[in-house]
């Protein structure tokens, strides 16, 4: 039986007004300041980049997905 891991949280802190960000499993739009949540997998790809900082102790929703939020 193998262990899921837990996603993590995160908040766009770039300098454009909304970014569309590819992930390994996701693709998401986020603005300045709006916090998000995303799989294990996608936050490993974030947490070294230099626009997006670690979210802890929020309460965030899941984010929707740009595919999701077309339909």
């Amino acid at each position: 039986m193998s262990q899921q891991k837990k996603g993590k949280s995160f908040t766009y802190i770039g300098g454009l007004d909304s970014v569309t960000v590819y992930l390994p499993t996701h693709t998401i739009n986020v603005k300045p300041g709006e916090p998000f949540e995303v799989c294990a997998e996608d936050a490993s790809a974030l947490k070294n980049h230099a626009n997006f900082q670690e979210t802890t102790g929020a309460s965030v929703a899941a984010t929707e997905t740009a595919e999701e939020a077309k339909s």
